[in-house]
């Protein structure tokens, strides 16, 4: 019998339209349509590569292809088919229905004893979720994904850093934040990660800033600088604040000016944050 592709290793999630396009070469190949369990967590993840792209409308439908299939028993896809109705519900702005499917995803993780998957739904019930209650969830998934034998799970570990050093931050629990993050910074070196680990360096950095260690929150976003060979836009944002705060403001205008020229067209800062942009404008 021809062995099946693995089609989760298929996944580009930025560029989820030519990921769609690989789903769609072994979807309706005879092997795919004999096992039904495959096919249709296969769907679910068709499904995905709609709602990546906030087409909501065609990822339903095919979620709705998924839900007439499924069975009484917990499996897999049942569990795969709850999470992805709940990414379509929460990208789509309905984060109470969003709950109810992770909810229901949760409770049959525990059945299927599928590990990448609990800490995927974990990580969703924290995004939907409000910042105490998200740290809770958060901290669930980072032990499960700590203490899992599966690899795929403890991949998990790195985005899961970064998710909670961002709760405790937010709460303005900085010397927290500062231990997740470096945690999470060794974990991404440990793992030959170079860009994830600039992501990491970068919020420890920020997190000093935020603690008022100017000099040492300058140090490592001057590192960065040089360690980056494309232009970051945050990064000279950064360097540009640290400087102001250590009252060495002809220093810094060159930076808030880099910092704008990149960042100027970022459709989350025009969207979320406008001001932020003003000022790195006025301050360049």
């Amino acid at each position: 019998m021809q062995e099946l592709p693995h089609f989760d290793k298929l996944w580009d999630y930025a560029d989820p339209a030519a990921t769609e396009q690989r789903f769609r070469q072994i979807l309706d190949t005879e092997p795919t349509l004999t096992d039904l369990s495959y096919h249709l967590q296969l769907l679910t993840q068709l499904a995905r590569t709609y709602s990546l792209r906030r087409m909501f409308d065609e990822s339903q439908n095919i979620l709705d292809e998924v839900r007439s299939a499924l069975g009484d028993e917990p499996t897999l896809e049942q569990l795969r088919y709850h999470l992805e109705q709940g990414r379509v519900y929460n990208s789509s702005g309905n984060k109470e229905r969003a709950r109810e499917e992770f909810d229901k995803a949760l409770a049959i993780s525990d059945a299927v004893a599928a590990d990448f998957h609990t800490v995927d739904t974990l990580h969703m019930l924290a995004i939907v979720s409000k910042p105490d209650e998200a740290i809770e969830w958060n901290k669930r998934a980072m032990l499960k994904a700590e203490s899992s034998a599966d690899e795929r799970a403890q991949g998990w570990l790195g985005s899961l850093y970064n998710n909670l050093g961002w709760s405790y931050f937010g709460k303005k629990d900085f010397g927290t934040a500062l231990d997740i993050f470096r945690k999470g910074l060794d974990w991404q070196l440990a793992k030959n990660r170079p860009k994830q680990a600039s992501i990491a360096k970068w919020s420890v950095a920020r997190t000093l800033r935020a603690m008022g260690k100017m000099e040492d929150a300058l140090d490592l976003q001057l590192e960065l600088e040089q360690e980056n060979k494309e232009s970051d836009g945050y990064n000279y944002e950064e360097i540009g604040e640290c400087l102001l705060e250590l009252n060495r403001k002809e220093e810094a205008k060159p930076y808030f000016a880099r910092a704008y020229d990149a960042l100027r067209d970022d459709l989350y800062l025009k969207n979320s944050e406008p001001e932020r942009l003003a000022r790195l404008q006025k301050l360049s």
